[in-house]
């Protein structure tokens, strides 16, 4: 986990940081697994508050689609899903502070915070029809409760 995230608490303020900066944050297994556990774990009384953020000029760059055409995954099921359910479910608010691009995934991370707090550099954008996948169904779900 270390080397993927960074989690430091200062009061009621529990910071995770990705860290994985070498590789735009790209979301690989470890990263996954680190962050579902922070975000599953039950709040201390004392918590009030996440803040994630991101070590370097990218926010995230989404799923390490490396990894993933490395491992051979073939699950139909987008690997961050139980993150972003595990961060629905927490009863803390979660801000996100966006201090570069945000993409795919990495846009979803974002919007999957109650407040979203970002830079002139950060950009969105969701690029995942470019590569023949669909964003997640909460995504979706909330594309469809906007009212146009």
């Amino acid at each position: 986990m270390a080397d993927r995230i960074r989690v430091e608490v200062d009061g009621p303020i529990k910071t995770i940081t990705l860290t994985r900066s070498e590789k735009r944050n790209a979301l690989d297994a470890a990263m996954l697994d680190a962050l579902l556990e922070q975000f599953s774990a039950e709040p201390v009384s004392t918590d009030r508050l996440i803040v994630l953020r991101a070590e370097g000029p990218t926010y995230c760059a989404g799923i390490d689609m490396r990894e993933r055409l490395k491992t051979g995954a073939t699950s139909s099921q987008s690997p961050v899903e139980p993150v972003f359910h595990a961060m629905e479910e927490n009863p803390l608010p979660i801000v996100t502070v966006v201090e570069g691009p945000a993409i795919a995934g990495g846009c979803e991370l974002a919007l999957h915070c109650e407040f979203v707090i970002a830079s002139e550099e950060a950009r969105f954008g969701m690029s995942l029809a470019q590569v023949g996948l669909a964003p997640s169904w909460f995504l979706a779900k909330k594309l469809m409760e906007v009212d146009l």
